[in-house]
């Protein structure tokens, strides 16, 4: 079990290799989103112990959509056990798109869920008191639902919905890509379709907890998840790249 800690991004400290998501919490409203995902935990028994065995640990991995008071994309991280009370709201600085790996973590605020009431709770030093309301987009396991990187590529990744239709075998897919610009500020994108035909969206002008962001599509791309590849051609404010990403699913 010597690699339990290798897919571990510095934003999720905590975390060891986790199971399919055992369920799926979504929220979009004005062009701003929440994804919940919450599966079981491989942890080590003592972290620093490769060898000292293992034991399953049901938690929860957060990531928050929005813009800053500027109409800037901005998005927060947070992960906890179920059963905690509160947990801390990560944002990340630092990054490039090329380089995302050089963004460090800090504490903005505190939050908590209520899964009874599908209620989010935060309270944050750029956004004060507030709450958020979630839906339950998916009860039990998923095949494809879930968050996902590129493990040399810590500091960015996706939190993908997978949604069964009934005329095809392909799902359709919801994916949001968190990363930065060339200069550091945080990017975020929605990418919407079948997997061999996703459309990239950026939001920009928009205000946390209010309408006013503008849609564009800004290009394309493409995602596999069985072999966990994703492929992009964007040209985007902020960015302009073509590539791929190998992904190792996190929860």
């Amino acid at each position: 079990m010597n690699d339990l800690t290798q897919y571990r991004d510095p934003a999720y400290p905590n975390l060891g290799l986790l199971s399919p998501a055992a369920g799926v919490y979504r929220t979009w409203a004005d062009y701003q989103g929440l994804d919940v995902f919450i599966g079981d935990v491989l942890r080590l028994n003592d972290p620093k112990d490769p060898d000292s065995g293992t034991y399953l640990s049901r938690e929860l991995a957060g990531f928050w959509y929005t813009f800053g008071d500027r109409g800037l994309p901005r998005y927060y991280l947070f992960n906890c056990k179920v059963t905690d009370d509160f947990f801390d709201i990560l944002t990340t600085t630092g990054g490039t798109f090329a380089q995302p790996s050089k963004a460090t973590t800090r504490t903005i605020g505190r939050g908590s869920l209520d899964l009874e009431n599908l209620v989010f709770h935060y309270h944050t030093k750029e956004h004060g008191r507030g709450s958020w309301l979630l839906k339950l987009s998916q009860p039990g396991p998923v095949r494809g639902s879930g968050s996902y990187y590129q493990p040399d590529l810590t500091g960015s990744g996706f939190s993908i919905r997978a949604y069964s239709v009934a005329w095809t075998s392909n799902p359709l897919i919801s994916c949001y890509w968190y990363t930065y610009n060339q200069v550091g500020q945080q990017l975020w994108f929605l990418c919407s379709g079948f997997p061999d035909a996703l459309r990239v969206y950026q939001y920009l002008g928009g205000r946390f907890g209010y309408m006013g962001a503008t849609e564009t599509d800004v290009g394309s791309a493409t995602i596999d998840l069985d072999a966990g590849r994703f492929t992009y051609n964007i040209k985007a404010v902020g960015i302009v790249a073509k590539g791929e990403q190998q992904l190792v699913r996190i929860i």
